[in-house]
């Protein structure tokens, strides 16, 4: 597929932009501003834990794998392609951490139950001092005065714009030790850049998933034990290692080399979308030239009911 046929579906091809996965890759590889990324990503870190790739399901056409066990799961689903997570190209391109602060504790999703067991948690281990990290969700301010108040500092990366990746790599190498009361890809990042990490043991939270979700997940493949057992046993070069090749620092090449892979993906697209229900080609054309005339990629994924009612409904 040529890149001007490509560009028409720019402004779809929204996934990798969320969390600056695009602006990385782009940067790294030399591309324009407005050259068209038709990759879809893992928010966050894929840590095989559900039975298809995470995130597969996007419009985008490409599977962006950076590891060996997503692209297993792609493969039969959509096209891929093998490239280092937006991570692994910061820390390569990044000369020096400048390391000035102590601890940082990775927060649990906001809520007041949430904030209170984290509490508890960090007491019991005597662990008074160090700053929280948050994420940027909606109204945020409930959890800033609740830990202000106990005495902790409180940070964040901000919302999950195209500059996200970049605030949460200098917030997170600004720190020698990092603390996490769960699996966050939060702490990967900061096993990756060599930190010092540890977890809570004894922390429970509420979250809200899907009424889907318990049916994908795949836990006995998940790498989340052989991380969490590696930081027990503090084996912390073990850790790194494994954590920078779950990101795929095996994949990391010259740009010009990575260039030529992901200009060669392209070329032997076939579609620009991917759509995943099956739709006959008259059917896609017909949802393509509606989330195009709409600008809402979202369209794509709805069932024609729906977009009448999301088309018609007042706002």
């Amino acid at each position: 597929m040529n890149i001007q046929t490509l560009s028409k579906y720019n402004s779809l091809l929204t996934l990798a932009k969320k969390m600056g996965s695009h602006d990385i890759l782009k940067s790294y590889l030399q591309l324009s501003n407005d050259f068209p990324l038709p990759l879809g990503i893992s928010h966050g870190v894929d840590m095989n834990h559900l039975k298809a790739a995470q995130d597969i399901s996007s419009i985008e056409p490409i599977h962006w794998c950076y590891n060996e066990d997503i692209a297993k799961r792609a493969h039969g689903i959509k096209e891929y392609i093998r490239l280092p997570h937006p991570w692994i190209i910061l820390k390569e391109l990044t000369l020096q951490q400048s390391t000035s602060k102590e601890l940082l504790i990775i927060g649990p999703p906001d809520g007041k139950t949430n904030n209170l067991n984290l509490l508890k948690s960090l007491k019991k281990k005597n662990i008074d001092k160090g700053d929280i990290l948050i994420k940027q969700r909606g109204d945020i301010d409930n959890s800033k005065n609740f830990w202000i108040n106990e005495g902790y500092g409180v940070v964040s990366a901000g919302y999950s714009d195209d500059k996200f990746y970049y605030r949460l790599f200098n917030l997170i190498s600004q720190y020698e030790k990092v603390l996490s009361c769960s699996m966050s890809s939060a702490l990967i990042f900061a096993a990756a850049l060599g930190k010092k990490c540890s977890a809570l043991e004894d922390f429970s939270m509420t979250t809200y998933e899907l009424s889907t979700y318990s049916s994908s997940i795949n836990f006995k493949e998940s790498v989340a034990p052989i991380i969490m057992r590696m930081i027990q046993n503090s084996a912390e070069d073990d850790l790194v290692n494994f954590t920078e090749n779950l990101l795929g620092i095996s994949y990391f090449d010259t740009s010009s080399e990575l260039k030529n892979k992901l200009l060669n993906n392209i070329e032997n697209l076939k579609f620009p979308i991917h759509h995943h229900t099956p739709r006959s080609i008259p059917l896609k054309k017909f949802y393509e030239i509606i989330a195009l005339r709409f600008k809402k990629p979202s369209l794509l994924q709805m069932t024609l009911i729906d977009i009448l009612r999301s088309l018609t409904s007042p706002k």
